[in-house]
């Protein structure tokens, strides 16, 4: 298991991540001494965004770790399967525009007109305790997966820049179509 962790050795030797964890603390007093009055306006609890602000924060710790272990020949073979499921989603969210707003599809939520988000435990399901519903914007794995896809081509392709340059752009149009009209025009 300590292998699966960046450990504090390796913190100390990257410079990087010494600044990723000062904007780390940074983050954690501005969100305790910014959201408490609306904190307790909404929920009746003065800590619950700082709370929330730290489980995502060990979320993301977890994640960073996984990331930071992976070899990056397994991203280059699994960047096309990536690129799909992205397009996938977002092609759920382009179908579920052909429901109206005030329509009862609960797992996309209209707002103001917009569908980005997927709902993975809605209602009737219920909610996590103390984090609520779970909500996952398939535009942000759309904009990793392409870049993943992206440097794919670039670096194994065989192709002159030009047919690279043609390929990528024809690959990330899909994307870019599929979140200008959810609408989502500063994302694509």
């Amino acid at each position: 298991m300590s292998n699966f962790f960046v450990t504090f050795k390796e913190i100390q030797s990257n410079l990087l991540f010494k600044l990723v964890l000062v904007l780390v603390i940074i983050s954690i007093y501005f969100m305790f001494s910014s959201t408490v009055i609306l904190s307790i306006d909404l929920y009746k609890n003065p800590y619950r965004f700082g709370v929330m602000h730290l489980i995502w924060l060990v979320v993301g710790y977890v994640f960073l770790n996984f990331v930071y272990r992976i070899d990056l020949n397994i991203l280059k073979k699994y960047s096309f399967i990536l690129y799909i499921v992205s397009l996938i989603f977002l092609f759920l969210l382009a179908l579920s525009k052909f429901f109206p707003c005030d329509s009862s599809l609960s797992f996309a939520p209209c707002n103001k007109g917009a569908i980005r988000w997927f709902v993975l435990n809605p209602k009737p399901l219920p909610e996590i305790p103390f984090v609520g519903q779970i909500t996952f914007q398939p535009s942000e794995l759309a904009k990793l997966s392409l870049v993943i896809f992206i440097a794919y081509i670039f670096s194994s392709l065989k192709f002159n820049i030009d047919e690279k340059i043609v390929r990528a752009s024809l690959f990330s149009l899909p994307i870019i179509l599929l979140v200008f009209f959810q609408p989502n025009k500063s994302t694509s």
